[in-house]
């Protein structure tokens, strides 16, 4: 009977032996899965800061972008409108041209009359 107690003893002590064997083993991978999953912890963080920098940076370029497309229709409206000026102005120059031709041939229809009848005399 002592015989069997102590054949149960060392079985059981082996059992241990084994179990803490295979605890140390559960340990050293729970361990290394736990700093595998702080590294990638660590690392999201990081690409969580980059994409939140690069988000910023492209909301301020997508502004940007916006004020020069206003800025942009602002100035071809100028443009147009400046042209259009441009038009009437130069309009305006060639009516008073037509004008003054005009008064000119008449003056000088005028002027030859004038010449003809003085000569005629």
């Amino acid at each position: 009977r002592i015989h069997a107690l102590e054949c149960s003893v060392a079985e059981r002590d082996r059992q241990v032996a084994e179990l803490r064997v295979s605890l140390r083993g559960m340990k050293a991978d729970f361990e290394f899965n736990l700093k595998l999953i702080e590294d990638r912890d660590a690392e999201l963080e990081r690409y969580d800061g980059a994409f939140s920098t690069l988000n910023g940076a492209l909301r301020e370029r997508e502004a940007e972008l916006s004020d020069l497309h206003v800025s942009l229709d602002e100035a071809e409206a100028q443009l147009r409108a400046e042209q259009a000026r441009g038009r009437e102005v130069e309009k305006y120059c060639e009516d008073k041209l037509a004008e003054a031709k005009q008064r000119m041939e008449g003056l000088r229809s005028a002027k030859d009359e004038e010449i003809r009848r003085a000569r005629a005399d």
